[in-house]
């Protein structure tokens, strides 16, 4: 089945059109989200949402390249999952890695630094 016939069936509203789509275009969705989350489970959600995407986007717009449309899609709803997942907000992962950066600064003194100040002091 062609992308005319597949965009032809998104048109008409047929629920056919869903697995048509995943069996000619779904390995390469499925390979951009994989890219991005390397998880299966979330690659395949990614996809079904790419899918219910054009679904809900087709009717109302006939993309010129579905294969690039539907693409797109996927790897748009792929890069959203991954900042849900990570958000920067919240250290983005990076918070373990700043609290080792911070204790070399402080040295090795642990409780040493009354004493320290009271040399400094003196």
């Amino acid at each position: 089945m062609g992308d005319k016939e597949l965009l032809g069936l998104y048109w008409a509203r047929s629920e056919r059109v869903l697995t048509e789509t995943i069996v000619r275009h779904g390995l390469r969705c499925h390979t951009a989200a994989y890219r991005i989350l390397h998880s299966r489970e979330d690659r395949e959600e990614c996809v079904n949402n790419a899918c219910l995407h054009a679904w809900e986007s087709i009717p109302p717009r006939w993309p010129e390249r579905f294969p690039a449309f539907l693409y797109k899609l996927a790897r748009n709803v792929a890069l959203h999952r991954c900042e849900r997942r990570n958000p920067q907000k919240r250290g983005g992962g990076q918070i373990p890695l700043a609290i080792e950066e911070l204790r070399e600064c402080a040295g090795s003194g642990g409780d040493r630094t009354e004493e320290d100040l009271t040399i400094k002091e003196a």
